[in-house]
């Protein structure tokens, strides 16, 4: 007996590279398919739109200081702006407002849960933050105790807030998962590495 289960090492999150309130969501339901670059959410940050602010003004009045305008546009990259951002707001002179974001990931979505701009202390139990692969350890907590594995529908709503660096999905990738057999000690020893495994699914047992 056994389960067919996740593979850990496919298993991401997505985080915010910024602090603010969620203006729009693009992911209605968890296990939504989501591919890499999907736009999936809007943040408005007040913080990074007053700094976009103020670098559209040295470049418009203060044009010849490039020590003052380079050090404005490491303080935006250094708020989460990418360079493909920056080089956007520098040729249109706009803000970008609110910032989108994309998954860096293809699989199928799983909302973490966010309460008040905070992440669920049963899903962050053992993880990292950031966008960074995920140990078996934690990963084993992340499935069993996503609000995700209840119900279909998102915890995480619009009007939420943010912070830098907080988890809000978890990205599940099935190209490749694992088969979790259960062996009976007696049995142990006639196992060997190499041996082929035949799997038959118990609502289907026709289908080896």
């Amino acid at each position: 007996t056994g389960v067919i289960s996740y593979d850990p090492r496919l298993l991401n999150n997505i985080s915010s590279r910024f602090s603010g309130r969620i203006e729009k969501l693009y992911v209605r339901f968890n296990f939504e398919n989501v591919s890499k670059g999907q736009h999936i959410m809007d943040i408005y940050s007040p913080e990074i739109l007053t700094a976009q602010q103020n670098l559209i003004f040295l470049l418009n009045n203060s044009s010849n200081d490039i020590a003052l305008i380079n050090s404005s546009k490491q303080n935006l990259q250094l708020l989460g702006l990418t360079a493909e951002q920056l080089k956007q707001i520098e040729t249109t002179k706009q803000t970008i407002n609110p910032l989108p974001v994309y998954s860096p990931y293809s699989g199928h979505i799983h909302d973490m849960g966010i309460s008040n701009g905070v992440p669920s202390s049963s899903v962050n139990n053992g993880m990292t933050t950031g966008m960074n692969n995920i140990s078996s350890t934690s990963s084993q907590i992340q499935i069993e105790n996503l609000p995700s594995s209840q119900t279909a529908s998102l915890t995480i709503k619009e009007g939420m807030y943010v912070q830098s660096g907080q988890p809000f999905f978890a990205v599940y990738n099935i190209d490749q998962v694992w088969a979790v057999l259960n062996i009976f000690p007696q049995d142990a020893a006639k196992i060997k590495i190499g041996d082929k495994v035949f799997i038959k699914a118990e609502t289907n047992p026709g289908n080896e």
